[in-house]
């Protein structure tokens, strides 16, 4: 397999300071010197043990002297027997200098025709020393070999990643959340009193306004367009609001049930006639339901676009039919009318009231040990007919259209209870590789979120010199900063009721691991 040229960041103004003497025996102060004491690019040779290990990207920092692959080996690689590949400008002596914890160092002299191979767990401490052609210039490198601590592609719910629901209440007796195109909402009950609590970010600072209903709202009705609020009272009349869900006006509809918005424009059903039919609002279009679509209780909405429709699709999955049964499809909206989109169940049993969000999973692949993601539709939580809880998350590839269990990794356990009627939204938070930049997420009870990590997900990972940077060719150049801050997506869940009806008082945020590993250059 050929070898990828590395690219090497120079961030240094001059290299004339700072400069060790040769004569200088200590080890920790040796430095980089101008001339052949430098490493220009560095790989592992191919493996029978690791196919493709030579095509990992090492990353060559000449002013922070390290050595190092951003992108880090899957959890499990074994790294105890590897053999480097170093190119120099022409160095008289490449030596490796292996030390490990309460023994002598061992020192591997590169330039022997048959370099043995070194243990790269990640209990030693490995440098390269490189002495120049000429003997007057000496360098030193820290070389790591990073190693994945837990798997990339696994689905966590920390319990540090979660609060109680943005509220004035510390109990709730109802709550129901949904979005604009740029803000929050949660609204939640106790007893006879309400707030709606707002943010620009739901892992972040929350606004409370005592909403002015005027009426007895259905609270789990409360739904979105992208600029407008909307809720149903108990008789099933239509109210929206504009100034953030203070105010409520009735708008003269009356609804049985909201899908959600699609654009400016709020999508339901009634059976205000006694014939279930389509709504919409503020236009008055309306058109008869088929036997075959949910009439109530399908999950939030998810509007996407892709390359097989030229417009923006709604897409909902689940819910109940007029005659009480349940649905286990999924159905898109293109603005116009109504389709059945799925060509498989999204779950062997049918549910209503699930959790649908936008979402990736991530694979790596063993042979270039490049990790890549792909856009999925996840649908998990729900209950069936008889008012069991769905503990199992299901994934579509192509926008809903077949749908299979998602991998075991993905899957939540009892980090995170099994639940129905909950919504879920994926933010994309800013974190930093700097831990002290991380921005601590206020809650009602003063509790904040953990955050952890970083990593993006629409990184090209390509090790191509082209998208790298510059390749060392002998002349002093210099680097772009490295990667220090990337988004990442998080899934956070909003409440929710268990098998007895009663509300889970809890925000959980779950994130696909890799996303917080810190992306390449």
């Amino acid at each position: 397999m050929k070898l990828k040229k590395v690219a090497i960041y120079l961030a240094v103004a001059s290299l004339t300071a700072g400069f060790a003497s040769c004569n200088d025996k200590s080890v920790e102060n040796e430095t980089i010197l101008a001339g052949s004491a430098m490493v220009s690019e560095f790989s592992l040779r191919e493996s029978k043990a690791l196919p493709g290990i030579d095509s990992v990207f090492f990353t060559i920092d000449q002013k922070g002297m390290r050595i190092y692959n951003a992108d880090s080996l899957p959890l499990g690689t074994r790294v105890n027997a590897l053999v480097p590949s170093v190119t120099t400008r022409g160095a008289s002596s490449v030596e490796f200098i292996v030390s490990r914890p309460g023994r002598p160092d061992t020192i591997y002299n590169y330039l022997e025709e048959n370099m043995d191979s070194i243990d790269f767990s990640s209990e030693n401490e490995i440098k390269l020393r490189i002495v120049s052609i000429e003997g007057q210039a000496t360098s030193l490198y820290k070389v790591s070999l990073n190693v994945h601590k837990v798997k990339g592609d696994t689905l966590v719910w920390r319990r540090l990643d979660r609060s109680t629901l943005p509220s004035r209440f510390q109990m709730i007796n109802e709550q129901h959340s949904a979005a604009t195109a740029d803000q929050y909402y949660c609204l939640t009950r106790y007893q006879s009193d309400y707030c709606m609590a707002r943010a620009t970010n739901p892992g972040g600072t929350w606004v409370y306004a005592t909403p002015q209903f005027g009426f007895d709202p259905d609270l789990d009705s409360f739904n979105a367009t992208a600029d407008k609020l909307y809720i149903l009272d108990r008789q099933g009349k239509l109210y929206e609001s504009a100034d953030n869900g203070v105010t409520w006006t009735a708008t003269g509809r009356t609804w049985s049930y909201i899908y959600g918005g699609y654009g400016k424009r709020l999508i339901g059903s009634s059976n205000a006639t006694g014939r279930w039919r389509y709504v919409e609002y503020p236009a008055a279009t309306e058109s008869d339901i088929p036997a075959g679509f949910p009439v109530r209780n399908t999950s939030q909405s998810v509007c996407r676009s892709f390359e097989m429709s030229s417009s923006q699709q709604m897409i909902v999955v689940g819910g109940r039919f007029a005659d009480g049964s349940l649905s286990a499809d999924s159905w898109g909206f293109d603005g116009k009318t109504w389709a059945k989109i799925g060509r498989t169940p999204v779950a062997p049993r049918a549910l209503e009231n699930m959790v649908l969000v936008p979402y990736f999973t991530v694979r790596t692949d063993s042979a270039s040990w490049v990790t890549t993601s792909r856009s999925v539709l996840m649908a998990m939580m729900g209950n069936t007919a008889d008012n069991k809880l769905n503990d199992t998350i299901y994934v579509s590839y192509d926008f809903g259209m077949n749908w299979t269990k998602a991998d075991k990794l993905m899957q939540h356990g009892n980090a995170l209870p099994a639940r129905t009627m909950a919504q879920g939204f994926v933010y994309n938070e800013r974190i930093y590789a700097d831990q002290s930049q991380n921005k601590t997420a206020v809650t009602p009870l003063g509790r904040g979120w953990k955050t952890i990590g970083r990593p993006s997900w629409t990184q090209v990972r390509l090790a191509d010199e082209n998208l790298y940077g510059p390749v060392f060719t002998g002349e002093m150049v210099y680097a772009t900063k490295p990667i220090d801050e990337w988004d990442c997506p998080y899934i956070y869940l909003f409440g929710g009721k268990d098998s007895s009806g009663q509300t889970y008082n809890t925000l959980f945020r779950g994130v696909i691991e890799w996303f917080r590993f810190r992306p390449l250059q």
